[in-house]
């Protein structure tokens, strides 16, 4: 949905596009779809809670593309259970994909962009970012809220190294 129209767009813009999930059959389907077009792009599997992982793909984005611009955060996953109903295992799941992922990216992503004279981090929130909402299950609108929490302290931190961090912040999508 959303991470395949982003990676839409920076493909059509001209950047080489790494795409990154578990999704492999899908995802190196579209890093195909998107070479189709015209675009420069590539499959790799990537964990997002798992920090070696982190290392091994930015490694070879950087030893693919020479260097790194702009990390976009963008997996998530939504239990959609309402607090009395919530597992302990299933917000440490929600915890570890969207802010754990986002926190391991970006810890192994800054010092490459502050090498390369800056860059932008994106990290794909959600209208619960900002606002409790009747109709969403507390334990998203927690993760959505640290992730918007640790994105504005990254902006606030490393301006100084020309790097950008900003939340994109979107209501519910189809997909």
């Amino acid at each position: 949905g959303i991470g395949a129209a982003i990676a839409q767009r920076f493909a059509r813009e001209g950047a080489q596009v790494f795409v990154c999930d578990l999704k492999e059959a899908e995802d190196a389907a579209l890093a195909e779809a998107l070479r189709a077009d015209g675009g420069r792009a590539r499959f790799l599997r990537l964990d997002v809670t798992d920090e070696a992982a982190w290392v091994r793909a930015l490694a070879a984005v950087v030893a693919g593309a020479g260097a790194l611009d702009v990390l976009v955060n963008n997996a998530g996953v939504n239990v959609r259970k309402p607090i009395e109903e919530m597992q302990v295992d299933e917000l440490d799941l929600m915890l570890a994909v969207n802010v754990r992922g986002p926190f391991l990216g970006i810890k192994h992503a800054l010092p490459i962009l502050r090498r390369g004279g800056g860059g932008s981090i994106i990290c794909m929130g959600s209208v619960c970012s900002l606002i409790g909402h009747r109709f969403t299950p507390e334990a998203y609108t927690t993760v959505k809220g640290a992730l918007a929490q640790l994105t504005r302290s990254v902006a606030v931190r490393y301006a100084k190294d020309n790097i950008r961090a900003n939340i994109l912040c979107p209501s519910t999508v189809e997909t």
